[in-house]
């Protein structure tokens, strides 16, 4: 016969389970706690079936002595015995009421708790999406002059790349990524910090591929290009 695991095994299992979910929160965290709530529930229910069933067992015991007492005297005895019973009964079990009690306050207390944390994490998140976005719209707005300056200067004898424009956090600053092709079919690759107008980045070659331009921001191959561009150009749009 299979045997039932004990309530008081549950609990136990129960406010573990709730602790150890909201303390590590996530997928599986939440899981953990979900599961610790159902044990909770689940030893709370069994507790409370098996001290109803041991009180009508009680009951049952005292009726059938009763039953068989005619005696008024020994009746009265009966009853006081009953009343003596059920105190130490409830004497009995009174710790493991507190108990449950105690450990349905701090489930809710943890849950609550680890409700508001998450809904701090997600006010910081939400607060930071925010503030990236109003950056980027700056950093474009102010960007998108040297993109129509080059267009400007280059009208007649060039073409100048589709621009990028990205705010960059680690840095605080925004660049510009662009470039043209002039008549000559020289092709200028470039990063520009839109805040201080500085070329931060340079790649330069002629019509043949070779590099025609050497400087401190000047890099020789098209894959350093690339690579530094990508460092500078975070959250590019």
């Amino acid at each position: 016969m299979k045997k039932n695991i004990p309530w008081q095994a549950l609990l136990t299992i129960g406010l573990v389970g709730a602790i150890v979910g909201r303390f590590i929160g996530g997928v599986v965290g939440d899981a953990v706690g979900v599961l610790g709530d159902i044990c909770l529930l689940i030893g709370i229910a069994n507790m409370i079936v098996a001290l109803i069933k041991k009180r009508k067992e009680k009951k049952a015991q005292t009726n059938t002595l009763s039953n068989k007492i005619i005696i008024k005297s020994e009746k009265v005895e009966v009853d006081k015995k009953s009343k003596i019973d059920y105190f130490k009964y409830f004497a009995k079990y009174a710790p493991f009421i507190v108990i449950i009690v105690l450990i349905v306050i701090i489930a809710i207390f943890i849950n609550n708790k680890s409700g508001l944390k998450n809904t701090e994490q997600n006010q910081d998140k939400q607060g930071g999406k925010e503030f990236l976005f109003r950056k980027q719209t700056e950093c474009m707005n102010i960007c998108q002059a040297i993109y129509e300056n080059h267009k400007k200067l280059l009208l007649t004898i060039g073409t100048v790349f589709s621009p990028k424009y990205a705010y960059n956090e680690s840095k605080n600053a925004c660049f510009y990524s662009g470039g043209w092709v002039d008549s000559l079919a020289s092709n200028t690759k470039l990063v520009i910090n839109c805040q201080t107008n500085e070329e931060v980045l340079i790649f330069e070659t002629d019509r043949n591929g070779k590099v025609v331009r050497d400087c401190n921001t000047c890099v020789d191959s098209f894959e350093e290009y690339s690579r530094r561009e990508k460092e500078y150009m975070e959250n590019a749009n």
